[in-house]
């Protein structure tokens, strides 16, 4: 009796152009623009291709206020090459989510469950918040890709490769350290070995970068990292991190949570279960680090949680087709009410366009504001990307992401906030008041029109009003200057 035929599989290049198309579209429909955060790595990146060094604002000191060492160097060899920064960014930001829907599709297809490939990427293309985010300029979606490449690598035995892109992962953010860490992880839990000799990839990644920061900055850890745990003040916050995660897209949350099981057991596939290994991780470590949630942290999460939704998939599909349906009835209802769940949240999703554009407004004001400024002004700030970019000046950010000066207040007069909008909320009047800033750029829907700016009038005022996620919201980015009051003679 002959074996049954193996399964016909598609050629890499067509997986590669399903990739492209669906992708490409997913980019058209969810187009939006560099968000602010983006701009405070871009103005880091164009100071160092200048030669003012790793500064937010030259002539006043560097500061790793960008976490993203090895994102910033890239744009700013861009920009050394005469590209254009934010066009760069999401240039690179398209180029991944291609490269994470190929490599989401190549793992599956390597082990003949396309059908699993073509679940997960559905599945992740279908969050709205995570393509926003990748496709955001930020460097996320670099990020997401070398960490699926990594795992990717080592199941194809690469595994000198895969710790180099390990090592790529821990110089992009160091949050990186996940990815290291899944590996040995799988080979002390798989192989029953620590892989020594490719450890010291990563290690001395890490190294370079603590001992480059502790030279430059006088201090290891991100500046940035600092201010946003003050943003909290530095509380444990483990189940606020998995309950941000499982709000972005409950159904998204129990498809991986039913598939995470299933890569346990036999057969494992190693990119599976170092995918698993990593989102474990990574939610130990972001819980423990005790800073605020942002959506851009929740993407690796989800991306991984895509990769554990279509395991699931594929083994419950391979058992039905094989006519064995072996996995519990209440595995596969719950499966099918999840994908019920999802494809209905994700459907009314979409049908909320056009999303929020506030970053449309932000960057509008940002660009009319610099322009009615003089190069040497000094203005003050809550996001200081756009304006940062586009003011050539010294911008002073009161939230201390790029500002040790303001970080310190903070901590002096918000000890402990309950998030970072307490934060700001607190940090501002004190700032005006102690500071006195001539010039204060802020946004009317997150803190209103507080009683310290009672003595400032508007120079430029650009409101905006939307839906996010089915809330109004509205409000004005403003640019405000002191009025100073007349001497009589």
């Amino acid at each position: 009796m002959s074996s049954p035929a193996a399964p016909r599989r598609l050629p890499l290049p067509v997986l590669v152009g399903v990739a492209v198309v669906v992708v490409s579209a997913c980019l058209l429909y969810y187009d939006q623009g560099p968000v602010d955060d983006a701009w405070i790595t871009y103005r880091y990146a164009r100071n160092l291709a200048e030669g003012a060094g790793f500064a937010f604002n030259p002539g006043h000191g560097q500061e790793q206020g960008s976490s993203t060492p090895l994102f910033t160097l890239l744009l700013a060899s861009a920009h050394a090459l005469g590209l254009d920064i934010p066009r760069t960014a999401l240039v690179l930001s398209a180029l991944s989510l291609c490269g994470i829907a190929v490599i989401i599709l190549a793992a599956f297809h390597r082990r003949g469950v396309l059908v699993g490939g073509v679940f997960a990427v559905a599945l992740l293309l279908a969050q709205r918040d995570f393509v926003h985010v990748v496709v955001g300029g930020m460097e996320t979606a670099f990020y997401v890709v070398l960490v699926l490449g990594a795992f990717e690598l080592w199941a194809r035995e690469r595994r000198g490769l895969a710790f180099g892109v390990a090592a790529l992962c821990v110089l992009t953010r160091l949050d990186g350290l996940a990815v290291p860490a899944a590996l040995v992880a799988y080979a002390g839990f798989a192989e029953r070995r620590v892989p020594w000799r490719g450890v010291g990839l990563p290690a001395a990644a890490l190294a370079l970068w603590l001992g480059a920061a502790w030279l430059l900055f006088g201090d290891p850890l991100p500046a940035s990292w600092l201010a946003k745990r003050s943003h909290t003040g530095a509380r444990l916050i483990t189940w606020h991190f998995a309950h941000q995660w499982i709000a972005s897209s409950p159904s998204h949350a129990a498809l991986a949570a039913l598939g995470a099981p299933l890569a346990l057991t036999r057969p494992r596939d190693p990119f599976v279960l170092t995918t698993l290994l990593f989102a474990c991780a990574y939610l130990v470590a972001f819980s423990l680090a005790g800073v605020e949630v942002y959506a851009w942290y929740l993407a690796p999460l989800q991306a991984a949680g895509a990769v554990l939704a279509g395991h699931g998939f594929a083994r419950v599909w391979a058992s039905l087709t094989r006519g064995r349906p072996r996995p519990a009835l209440g595995f596969v209802a719950l499966l099918a009410v999840a994908v019920a769940a999802h494809a209905t949240l994700a459907l009314t999703g979409l049908a909320e366009r056009p999303r929020c554009r506030v970053e449309d407004a932000r960057r509008h004001a940002a660009r009319a504001a610099a322009a009615s400024l003089p190069h040497d002004a000094t203005v003050f700030a809550g996001a200081v990307g756009m304006i940062g970019w586009f003011h050539r000046g010294r911008v002073r950010d009161v939230m201390g992401l790029t500002d040790p000066e303001l970080r310190r207040l903070g901590a002096e007069v918000a000890p402990a906030p309950r998030d970072g909008l307490a934060y700001y909320r607190a940090v501002l009047p004190a700032v005006v008041a102690r500071l006195e800033p001539e010039l204060v750029f802020t946004d009317t829907a997150i803190d209103g029109r507080p009683a310290a700016l009672e003595g400032y009038t508007s120079v430029v005022r650009v409101p905006y009003r939307c839906v996010d996620h089915g809330a109004p919201r509205r409000g004005a980015f403003t640019l405000l200057r002191r009025v100073r009051a007349e001497v009589t003679p």
